[in-house]
This record gives structure tokens, sequence and C-alpha cells, in this order.
């Protein structure tokens, strides 16, 4: 067995693994009462458990967002107006010009709520701009091939084409970007959360078990949570990297990133 098959597989049991402690981190800990100055070394192994629950939620709930914002988002760009190519070049320039912290920073100023939704709604924007570029470049790609102009010549509609003719050929990069949504989702909301800009939820996400690490709980109150979040997205970051090989080699197509 090759070494790159054995880190993928390594890679997808510590994913399987940090999925199970997020689905039953009820189970296997108690969370601890009180998460503030006063947590305890003892409870820290118990809060890296419940944070499983939290970055999962928030990385699933960024993808599903921005790959089903980027689709839309991306398939217009490219299969549709022009406006909508504009639109999404401006979007692009935007964010490429301000860092994804100040854009959360300036979001929290105005939230006042301390929202998780709108929290997961930045992320997800933010992450649906990458989504959708790489989409209108694969519809792009494909819409000038032989079997959508026969489609478009027998008179089917721009939707019926764009969905049963060209989406197909543009989900298996997607799938790819979507492993390495979450994965910024996770590394973000850490980052973030180190800094106090994530927001607080329960159970506590390994951002927030971050921010509400004190030096009196010793120094696995920091280096347990980082070494999930870090660990979380380079596995999948192996994944996506390990999937995007397996659908090029399968497609006959260049890698998707």
């Amino acid at each position: 067995m090759s070494t790159a098959k054995v880190i993928t597989r390594a890679a997808s049991l510590f994913l399987a693994v940090v999925l199970l402690l997020a689905v039953f981190a009820d189970v296997f800990f108690e969370l601890p009462r009180s998460t503030g100055s006063s947590v305890a070394s003892r409870n820290v192994l118990a809060l890296s458990v419940h944070g499983a629950r939290g970055s999962v939620v928030i990385g699933l709930s960024v993808a599903l967002f921005a790959v089903t914002a980027g689709v839309i988002g991306g398939g217009l760009a490219g299969f549709g107006p022009r406006i909508a190519d504009a639109l999404l070049g401006r979007a692009v320039e935007i964010t490429g010009a301000l860092p994804t912290v100040v854009i959360v920073a300036l979001v929290r100023a105005i939230d006042r709520d301390d929202s998780v939704v709108s929290f997961i709604g930045v992320l997800a924007l933010l992450q649906a701009v990458h989504v959708a570029r790489l989409v209108r470049g694969e519809v792009l790609r494909v819409r000038g091939q032989d079997f959508v102009l026969a489609a478009q010549a027998l008179g089917a509609a721009p939707a019926r084409v764009f969905r049963f003719h060209v989406l197909p050929h543009v989900l298996s990069p997607v799938l790819v970007r979507a492993a390495l949504v979450v994965a910024a989702a996770v590394a973000l909301e850490a980052a973030l959360g180190f800094l106090g800009l994530a927001p607080a939820m329960s159970p506590p996400s390994w951002g927030v078990a971050l921010s509400q690490a004190t030096p009196n709980a010793g120094g696995g109150a920091l280096l347990l949570p980082a070494f999930a979040a870090i660990a979380t997205t380079m596995s999948l970051w192996v994944v996506a990297d390990a999937l995007d090989d397996s659908l090029s080699a399968r497609r006959g197509r260049p890698k998707a990133w």
C-alpha cells in the first residue's frame, strides 16, 4: 500500500472518530457546567469532545449553504445573463480585498445579539463566492460541448439544459470543494473563536473553547481544542485531495483545485 493511501485512510479514520464524538459526545463525557475562568484541567477533555459537535455543526452548515448558493450563483454567472457574471466578479473582488476577520468583525459589530445563525451566514456567503467561481468555470467549460449544443438546438429550455446536461458534469468538483469548505469553516471558526469573534453556543465549539481557556486551566485547555481543529482541517484537505484524484481519473479531466 502506498504512503498516500495510508495517509488518506488515517485521515478518514480520524474524521470518522470526530463525527462519532460529535454525535455521541453526551455518552462519552458530561459537559462541565462551568466553562469560564473556573474551568479545571480535568474538564479540558470533556470540553474538547463536546467542542467537536459545535465545530462539526458549523462546518457542515456553512458547507450546505455555501454549496447551495455557490451552485446557483455560479450557474447563473456561467449560463445566465451577463449581469449575473458581473455581480459575481464584483463579489470576488470584494471578498479578495477584505480579510475574513474584518468582514466578520463588521458583522459582529452590527449584530448585537451574538447570533450563531448570522455567524454561519457570513462564513457561508464568503465561501459561496469561491464555490460560485468554481461552478462558473466548469459551466463555461461544459456549455460549449456538443451534447449541450444539441439539447439547445432541439429547443430545450435553458433551465432544463442546465439541470440535466450541465449540472451533472459540475457536481464532481463541487463535491471536492464542499470538503474544503468544511475544512475552511472549522479553521476559521477556531481562529475567530480564539480572537473572541465567534458567538457563544452550547455546546461550545473548539473556537469558543479556545477563547474560554485560561492559564489556570492548564496548557491542555489550548492544546487539545487547537490540535483537534488543526487535525480535522488537515484531514479534510487530505480526503478532498484523494477524492479529487479519484474523480479526475474517472472523468479524464484536470484537478479541480
